[in-house]
């Protein structure tokens, strides 16, 4: 709804005080005759005379409520400009509209409180004393409100109402002004006092920085005397045990000999600590190198066997009844299900497991295969293999949680080499990492 569609301007004319072509605000010099009957309910925004409007809207309805109603509901004046949007509002409020009556709900819903305080007055005069009470508190909007559009208000008690509030906004006027004033001297002042209280801290830090100075002087030479102390201490002792002895010549080539003795020892603790720590990177990596060498004995002897293996299979000569545990596991585990490892190897992998009579299915672990596919691929396969340092965390628990929902065997290894996977293999082949559903710790 626009402006343009609702009628303000008789509205406007009455509020404004247009009469014989004048114009101008006017108020009435004597108050309004009484109603022959009270009024019996509420008084809605439109119901109240339009002299008054002007004090409702502006001191009822918060800034940024009127501009929030202005957007919603007409748009010929630009929001920016309070004085323009606040005429405008005036001019709905006086006729029953869309806009009146989202003013008029939004009044009702802020000033409840003050509605219901208002709501036990039967009278004009009881309502204005509760209007002067709450005056002189400093709440005005929720009162005028609630006192405007009480049931028991009169014309007469609007009248007087709007003259009080007339002269109160002067007052505030006034107020806000020497408000102002005081709050700019005060602002001066506070200006004065900010340069003066950092003139205070320069010289506080100064003085700070200077006497921590001397305290660390004090200190330093605290020390000093303390060692001093000490030494003398020390000397005194000294000198009572050569004046008791007699022998003060022995006891100074003794305490030569014995400084020359603590250099000595000093030099052969030194060393000593050099070598313990040179013993212990030595065993260290003795240690690690026969970890290693371990590892890749046991590598290639499992290479060895996986290969042999491999060459009894291809030998057409060879025979074998199928009764023994290497070929009863190759037989069984035809199928496996290969997840990560080195991509550049996969060739070789599958030539190997080819060598095995093992089909070899392989999975990337989530580099450009989707890890969807895995219980899928598991389901298919006799068992699982997997190198633990060359897939990704993700991959990983979703085998191990893949394989124990299907009781699929998993073999979980370090070692992404080819040689790492042919022991893997002769380990399936050996049985040792057939697990069980409710198994999968092996890493």
């Amino acid at each position: 709804m626009t402006a343009d569609s609702l009628p303000r301007k008789n509205v406007l004319a009455a509020l404004l005080g247009e009469k014989d072509g004048k114009a101008g605000l006017q108020f009435a010099s004597s108050p309004v005759p009484e109603p022959a009957q009270p009024v019996r309910k509420r008084a809605r925004l439109w119901d109240i005379d339009p002299r008054y409007l002007r004090q409702i809207v502006g001191h009822c309805l918060p800034p940024e409520m009127l501009t929030a109603i202005a957007r919603a509901h007409f748009c010929n004046v630009d929001p920016a400009n309070g004085y323009a949007m606040h005429i405008e509002a005036i001019g709905f409020a006086a006729t029953r509209n869309a806009v009146s009556e989202a003013m008029q709900e939004r009044l009702d819903r802020l000033h409840a409180a003050a509605l219901r305080r208002y709501e036990a007055a039967r009278h004009a005069a009881a309502i204005l004393t509760l209007w002067d009470e709450d005056s002189a508190r400093g709440e005005i909007a929720g009162p005028l409100w609630a006192a405007m559009t009480h049931k028991a208000i009169t014309a007469s008690g609007q009248y007087e109402l709007n003259a009080r509030m007339h002269i109160l906004s002067h007052h505030l006027v006034a107020a806000d002004a020497a408000q102002r004033r005081a709050l700019a001297e005060l602002e001066a002042r506070c200006a004065h006092l900010a340069a003066a209280n950092d003139t205070l801290k320069a010289q506080h830090a100064r003085d700070l920085a200077r006497l921590r100075q001397q305290l660390q002087k004090a200190s330093i030479e605290n020390r000093r005397l303390a060692a001093v102390e000490r030494e003398n201490a020390i000397l005194a002792a000294r000198l009572e045990r050569l004046e008791l002895a007699h022998a003060e010549s022995t006891l100074e080539a003794e305490i030569a000999n014995l400084k020359s003795a603590n250099e000595v020892l000093t030099l052969s603790a030194q060393r000593t600590w050099a070598l313990e720590k040179s013993l212990r990177a030595a065993h260290e990596e003795l240690d690690r190198m026969a970890r290693e060498r371990n590892d890749a004995i046991a590598e290639r002897d499992a290479l060895q066997r996986v290969l042999a293996a491999s060459g009894n299979e291809a030998d057409p000569s060879a025979s074998c009844a199928g009764d023994c545990a290497d070929c009863s596991n190759a037989c069984q585990e035809r199928c496996i299900l290969f997840v990560g490892g080195r991509i550049s190897l996969l060739p070789h992998y599958r030539t190997l497991a080819d060598r095995l009579g093992i089909r070899l299915v392989h999975h990337d672990g989530g580099l450009e295969e989707s890890l969807s596919r895995l219980p899928e691929m598991i389901g298919q396969v006799d068992a699982v293999v997997c190198p633990t340092d060359c897939v990704s965390h993700n991959a990983y628990h979703q085998i191990k949680r893949h394989c124990k929902q299907a009781g699929k065997p998993c073999l979980l290894y370090r070692g992404a080499g080819l040689s790492g996977f042919a022991a893997a293999l002769a380990r399936l082949s050996a049985g040792e990492a057939i697990l069980a559903a409710s198994d999968m710790n092996l890493a």
